[in-house]
């Protein structure tokens, strides 16, 4: 049997690697030999053969390595860094001066591997310091990258130290590697004010990510100061360059906007009055403060006083973007007065808003002639985009007053006056329908009106549901689902109970609309039922029927059934069904992948990064599927791992840090989330790691805030209760008073 061994490895049809008998020493040599082989064909054949015996590999191919020819010694680099272990460290540190530069860049890729001990982190980045300086772009490429993906403070200093080099190739792969890692932004202030001077093109790179680092910055309290980056962001908020002007508008929104989504409003409202007040342009400025007060604070009255210096300044300001900016004003007016109940006013101010942007569309030279011959300067929709935060499509914003006046009257049924629901809906799919059919927008869905911030869905959830009106929401939901399934059944699939009036047709959709995808609709219904609602059993009705529809029509799409079979996991997992819960997410995994792959061989960089971030969110659940319901510590591990692989971002850094503490990694854990940045959708985890930690105080703070934030936020939260008090991370905790204090008494679970 063992004569056979070598033929079955190198025809890759032998034991599965549990079952496969041991080497022997003569078969290692002749192995490593192989890749000395002039057949091309041999020499690939060993190396899936080594690849194939794992670590031990490692340390066969060093032996001997500087007497092999140039191309097995790249090989044998090769096999050391997809298996090579702490074991062969110090043999890979003592060639890092090989003369092969694709030899050194095997090296630097090796040396930045997260499973090598985080004890050897120091040595490895003064190694890969080293090699960041080589003469070769790509080995030097490497080790920035190696230094990145091992997101040490260490690292860190080291990158910015590079930052600050003369060459202008180092200094720029430095930052950017910089840039990206969770424990760089402390370094990113000081690099973009360094840059703003030394290397103007640099700083437009650079500010879209400051703006995210001084959100977390600010978040953990680590920020000594907001004015040095207002100032910066100030300067550039009405650069002469567009593409800079662009970059800052963008870095300064992602820092309002993180630090709204980390529940710190006062800082986000303060910096946005200072740009407004300091950073010239101030209409966008003016509708951002009109959001942050109507959707985050929540404080109508200062609502009305920036709607009113946005109408002022839109009046000074003229032309069409002054026209934009008027129907904005009035748009926010009718969503003020649709909470206030005040249906008439509500409705009276979509109509205005309305009509104030189809005179800006009568006059748009982007659009067509200008009225009076002359057209009001080089605005139109590009201009449009660039000032009022994407507001370009006339047909759009149309459709969307249109939802937004069928809202209002589904919530106040009783006013006279109003036009129903369903002659605004149809208005609607007619503009839609009219824009298809003249060119001027291709295929236009319906969706992205619904969902669009100042959206029917965003007014139901962002609007309603935070000041207590979840029933009237979920119930304008569903009105609002079936109606457009009646109206739209090829777009909006009914999932209504029973067979009866809305079902989808067998046959083509509707002939009178452009073919479109299918709505994701009834994905964020069941979404609220069971987040907003707390009704499970109608969430997973609602998935199932979706996924039953595919099933028989083939009509809901791939992309949507992916959501579907997502979710429909994710809900079985809370409904402690492990095992349907693992078959419908390794599903959906399974069709992310085949589309991940189709865009790496498609060269489509960006939507294979986007298919690794949704995979990694799948694999983070599969991996809180197997360890709280269905009990296997190994395949939550290995989940664990894959989801840190495709996405090294806080929230899959902070789950692993939860594993390393349930392994007894104390130390390694700390680390881990010593970069961490609390918010929502964190603490919770945070709650865990530092409750398996042994760090009671620390884990009730951050619980508190979890809870806390629930209960403000006007969502059920009854799902969060249950799961806290099954989740095994949290059992040291539920014997101390403080635990029922925040989460709740028990209850039994709803559901099938």
């Amino acid at each position: 049997m063992r004569g056979l061994a070598p033929f079955l490895l190198l025809a890759g049809a032998g034991f599965a690697p549990a079952q496969r008998p041991p080497a022997d020493e003569g078969f290692w040599l002749w192995l490593v030999e192989r890749l000395e082989s002039p057949d091309d064909e041999a020499r690939e054949n060993a190396f899936q053969s080594l690849l194939k015996e794992g670590e031990g590999a490692a340390a066969r191919v060093l032996e001997g390595f500087e007497t092999a020819s140039p191309r097995a010694r790249l090989l044998r680099a090769r096999v050391v860094r997809r298996t090579g272990d702490s074991s062969v460290l110090e043999a890979v540190r003592a060639r890092l001066s090989d003369p092969d530069p694709e030899v050194r860049r095997e090296w630097a890729d090796f040396l930045g591997r997260a499973e090598l001990p985080r004890a050897t982190v120091r040595e490895r980045v003064a190694d890969l310091d080293r090699l960041a300086r080589d003469f070769d772009p790509e080995v030097a490429r490497s080790a920035f990258e190696s230094l990145r993906r091992l997101d040490h403070p260490e690292s860190a200093r080291v990158l910015a130290s590079l930052a600050g080099s003369r060459d202008p190739g180092l200094r720029r792969a430095a930052a950017r590697a910089l840039a990206e890692m969770p424990s760089g932004r402390g370094h990113l202030l000081d690099l973009a004010l360094r840059v703003e001077v030394e290397d103007p093109a640099l700083l437009f790179e650079l500010l879209p990510r400051l703006g995210a680092a001084l959100a977390a910055l600010e978040g953990k309290g680590t920020l000594p100061a907001p004015e040095p980056a207002l100032s910066l962001f100030g300067r550039h908020w009405v650069d002469a360059d567009p593409e800079v002007r662009s970059s800052a508008w963008r870095g300064f929104s992602a820092w309002v906007g993180g630090l709204t989504a980390l529940r710190l409003p006062e800082p986000a409202t303060s910096h946005l009055e200072w740009m407004e007040a300091n950073g010239g342009d101030s209409l966008p400025l003016l509708d951002a403060l009109v959001i942050q007060h109507l959707y985050v604070t929540r404080d109508d009255a200062a609502a009305v006083r920036w709607i009113e210096r946005l109408r002022r300044a839109a009046l000074v300001e003229g032309g069409i973007v002054g026209r934009a900016a008027a129907a904005r004003a009035h748009l926010f007016q009718g969503l003020l007065d649709l909470l206030a109940g005040r249906a008439a006013a509500a409705d009276a101010a979509f109509c205005r808003s309305s009509e104030v942007l189809e005179r800006a569309r009568r006059d748009d030279p982007a659009v067509g002639p200008a009225r009076g011959g002359q057209p009001e300067g080089a605005l139109g929709l590009l201009e449009m985009r660039r000032r009022l935060g994407g507001e370009a499509s006339y047909a759009w914003r149309a459709v969307r007053l249109h939802a937004l006046r069928a809202v209002n009257a589904m919530l106040h049924p009783d006013v006279a006056g109003l036009r129903t629901p369903e002659e605004e809906f149809r208005a609607a799919l007619e503009r839609l329908r009219d824009e298809a059919a003249e060119g001027r927008e291709g295929k236009l869905p319906l969706d992205p009106v619904l969902t669009d911030r100042t959206g029917p869905i965003d007014v139901l959830t962002d609007l309603l549901v935070p000041r207590g009106r979840a029933a009237e929401a979920g119930a304008v939901f569903r009105e609002m689902a079936a109606l457009l399934s009646r109206l739209r059944p090829a777009e909006f699939l009914f999932v209504g109970k029973g067979e009866g009036k809305g079902e989808p047709p067998d046959g083509p959709p509707e002939p009178s609309f452009p073919q479109v995808e299918p709505s994701e609709l009834p994905i964020l219904l069941a979404d609220f039922e069971e987040r907003v609602l707390g009704d499970r059993p109608e969430a997973l009705r609602i998935l199932e029927r979706l996924i039953e529809i595919q099933r028989r029509h083939g009509s809901l799409g791939v992309l949507h059934l992916r959501v579907a079979l997502e979710r429909r996991g994710g809900l079985l997992m809370r409904l402690r069904r492990g095992d349907e819960a693992k078959e419908s997410l390794l599903s959906a995994a399974r069709i992310l992948e085949t589309l991940r792959d189709r865009a790496a061989s498609q060269g489509l960089l960006d939507e294979e990064a986007q298919r690794n971030e949704q995979l990694a969110g799948l694999f983070s659940t599969l991996a809180v599927n197997e360890n709280v319901v269905r009990g296997d510590r190994e395949a939550s591990i290995a989940y664990r791992k894959k989801a840190l692989e495709l996405e090294p971002s806080d929230f899959h850094r902070l789950l692993f840090a939860c594993q390393l503490a349930r392994d007894g990694k104390a130390e390694e854990a700390r680390e881990a989330i010593a970069e961490v940045v609390p918010g929502p959708g964190i603490n919770y985890n945070l709650a865990c790691v530092h409750a398996l930690l042994g760090d009671v105080e620390t884990a009730f703070e951050y619980l508190r805030r979890d809870f806390e934030e629930k209960r403000s936020g006007g969502e059920s939260w009854e799902a969060d209760r249950e799961w806290a008090w099954s989740d095994p991370d949290l059992k040291g905790l539920r014997a101390d008073a403080r635990f029922r204090e925040i989460v709740g008494e028990p209850s039994a679970p709803k559901g099938p």
